[in-house]
């Protein structure tokens, strides 16, 4: 009786291809989990060192109150302190210096009080930055109040001393206002979703597509694999099926677990918007691995299909890491060049539009990620079926 030839799908070469790659699949597993994990924290932790203060209109009405007890002090010769008010509950002497105020303010100004005084003094509580900071911060602006430029003669102030320092240092109130503008933990998630996290499945599908097909023709083993009741067109489909869920089954995984130390890291999680994050990466991923299968399947020897494959993916990788310091948020935070941006044009990985992805959850969804992934997709499977065809017609050295 003859042996049934599988021509589309072989389930022991299949099950062959996955028990060969175990090892590198677990080791490009465990690197993801953890670079995933670890960017995850550090942006708990830049999260959590962003420090809410008290607001600029409170701020102004305690530097006021804070104006009052000095001036005070050097009328009665009294030693009234912010540190001595929240902590002393003998209020006399600033009522005193308070009324004193009332009686001589513009009708404009705001009434001062023991009450008004106390209630700031919850909201700098309240706040993640010390009362000792605003005391000290006070304490400059009240000794540069009135003094007068030797040069200029005009009136010196605090916030356009920091101004010209900052401004000698080659950094604009403009610069500042953007890196205050930006959101740290949306721009490292970016970056890591189409530049950091790119690398270990890169290197994965790298190495997989040329061992597969390329591979196995140099050694000599696909002769041994044909010589069985499989046609070329199962060995072609095999190998592809194994590209398209090895990757799948990585980003899953990681995205789980990604999913888990958001939760714990953060308090809340939003799983549609990871999800598909991880969904764009796995497209880049396949299209990137459709491009080395294409390769390993036209040529029949390893070091020429890992050496093109290999090589228009790492490009992709590199030409990314480039086109980062060229995105428009680094060039307004002048650590960028726009220039750089040329290579954002040169690599799949910016059909990925994280930005778009990253509205998913919020009032306005902005949807203009999904031609990028179709894009993606298209590529990938494109290359896939190219390379299967190429493989089922070439000559091969058996």
């Amino acid at each position: 009786m003859k042996n049934k030839t599988t021509a589309i799908f072989s389930g022991p070469l299949f099950k062959q291809t996955c028990r060969a790659n175990v090892v590198l699949a677990v080791a490009i597993l465990i690197i993801m989990i953890m670079m995933a994990n670890v960017t995850n924290y550090a942006m708990s932790i830049m999260a959590t060192d962003t420090k809410d203060g008290i607001g600029e209109n409170t701020q102004e009405d305690l530097f006021s109150y804070m104006f009052v007890m000095a001036s005070y002090n050097e009328i009665a010769a009294a030693d009234l302190s912010y540190e001595d008010f929240v902590s002393d509950s003998d209020r006399g002497d600033y009522e005193k210096a308070f009324d004193m105020y009332n009686e001589t303010k513009d009708d404009e100004d705001k009434e001062l009080s023991v009450a008004g005084l106390e209630a700031i003094v919850d909201k700098v509580d309240a706040s993640d930055i010390d009362a000792e900071v605003y005391v000290e911060q006070f304490e400059y602006v009240y000794a540069i109040a009135g003094e007068e430029g030797c040069f200029s003669g005009e009136e010196l102030a605090l916030d356009e001393f920091m101004e010209v320092m900052l401004a000698s240092a080659g950094i604009s109130q403009d610069d500042l206002d953007r890196m205050k503008d930006l959101d740290f933990t949306t721009f490292f998630t970016k970056i890591y979703f189409t530049v950091i996290g790119m690398l270990p499945p890169f290197i994965f599908v790298i190495i997989i597509a040329y061992s597969l097909i390329a591979g196995q023709v140099d050694r000599g083993s696909m002769a041994y694999i044909l010589s069985t009741p499989t046609k070329r067109s199962a060995v072609a489909v095999t190998q592809a099926v194994y590209m398209i869920l090895a990757p799948l089954l990585l980003m899953i995984i990681v995205c789980v677990a990604r999913c888990a130390t958001t939760m714990l890291f953060f308090g809340e999680v939003n799983v549609p918007r990871i999800a598909m994050m991880y969904l764009g990466m796995y497209l880049v991923t396949e299209a990137a691995a459709g491009i080395c299968y294409f390769f390993s399947c036209h040529f029949n020897q390893s070091s020429k299909a890992l050496a093109v494959g290999g090589g228009i993916t790492v490009w992709f990788f590199l030409a990314s890491l480039l086109g980062m310091f060229g995105r428009e948020d680094l060039v307004n935070m002048g650590i960028g060049v726009e220039i750089l941006n040329i290579f954002n044009k040169v690599t799949i990985i910016s059909l990925f539009d994280a930005n778009a992805v990253q509205t998913i959850g919020t009032a306005n969804v902005d949807t203009g990620f999904i031609p990028g992934m179709i894009i993606l997709a298209v590529i990938a499977i494109i290359c896939y079926i190219a390379g299967a065809v190429k493989f089922c017609k070439k000559d091969l050295p058996l």
